[in-house]
């Protein structure tokens, strides 16, 4: 049983409309035999340090230096709140997006045990020095995309303590709340997978790195956030509706909460990016 079968629309990956940083190419998917992972190569905007996130979809990621002077790389969990996450002097970043639960597939580390906030790669990948200088030498997508997949069959060759099973169900999960995007109750996907709650919340929390609930709202606000994106003037009640919240105050709450501001005030963001300004959350937005 393949990932990326389970995964629904498999380019669903997080938009990060605050980001201060310059595109250096476009993003591409590197597709693995069971999955599929975003690689986004920019440089950060002179006078930051680090990126303002909100909650994405359940992606772990992996950040590397491109052409400084030493070769560093990250990893960096999932994020359960708006937070700015520091870069630790990168400057020049690849950045590597797992869809969720695959992280933990592919290298047996569980998600949980990573923090939003990150730790050097070298700290849990002692042995993969050769694939941070490879990437920090060039800047080139053929080269980058050579090193990772040799990188991710090391991990799978070296990784330990197996659960395949577990691992793919947590990935079904967050395909299945990809698929629907809306709010999934926890009795919803008892019937579905036939496993108590407890069973199915420490299953995705270890394989995703939160809780199906939390993962469940992320995958709503993201969803939102493409919504509003492609369409300025969707209705607000009727998207609350669809995404099953108990009303439209229940999904502003949660939209605030999560990004720092009332839809609304998004939309106003927006319109004047649309009409040519440059407001600092958004104009670099990447997705």
């Amino acid at each position: 049983m393949k990932m990326t079968g389970m995964m629904g629309e498999r380019n669903f990956f997080s938009q990060q409309p605050f980001w201060e940083v310059t595109k250096q190419r476009e993003n591409s998917l590197l597709c693995m035999e069971d999955f599929n992972l975003r690689l986004m190569r920019y440089n950060v905007n002179q006078g930051h340090s680090g990126l303002d996130c909100i909650p994405g979809v359940g992606q772990l990621g992996l950040v590397f230096s491109v052409k400084e002077k030493d070769a560093s790389a990250y990893v960096f969990g999932v994020l359960p709140e708006k937070k700015e996450i520091p870069l630790y002097g990168i400057e020049n970043v690849l950045m590597v997006q797992f869809i969720p639960g695959s992280f933990t597939w592919a290298t047996g580390i569980p998600a949980d045990e990573v923090p939003p906030e990150g730790f050097k790669l070298e700290d849990v990948f002692p042995w993969a020095l050769s694939t941070m200088e490879g990437i920090n030498a060039v800047d080139s997508e053929q080269e980058h995309s050579l090193l990772l997949r040799r990188f991710l069959d090391q991990c799978q060759a070296k990784k330990t303590g197996r659960r395949d099973s577990d691992e793919k169900m947590a990935a079904s999960i967050a395909g299945y709340m990809m698929q629907n995007r809306r709010a999934v109750r926890m009795k919803e996907l008892e019937d579905r997978y036939g496993y108590t709650a407890r069973t199915l919340q420490k299953l995705v929390l270890k394989n995703v790195g939160i809780t199906p609930k939390q993962l469940s709202l992320q995958i709503c606000l993201q969803s939102a956030i493409r919504q509003l994106s492609d369409n300025k003037e969707c209705s607000l009640t009727e998207m609350s509706h669809q995404m099953d919240f108990y009303d439209q105050s229940h999904f502003n709450r949660i939209f605030r909460k999560m990004t720092g501001l009332c839809p609304g005030e998004y939309i106003k963001r927006l319109e004047g990016r649309a009409a040519g300004e440059e407001p600092k959350q958004i104009k670099h937005a990447l997705s």
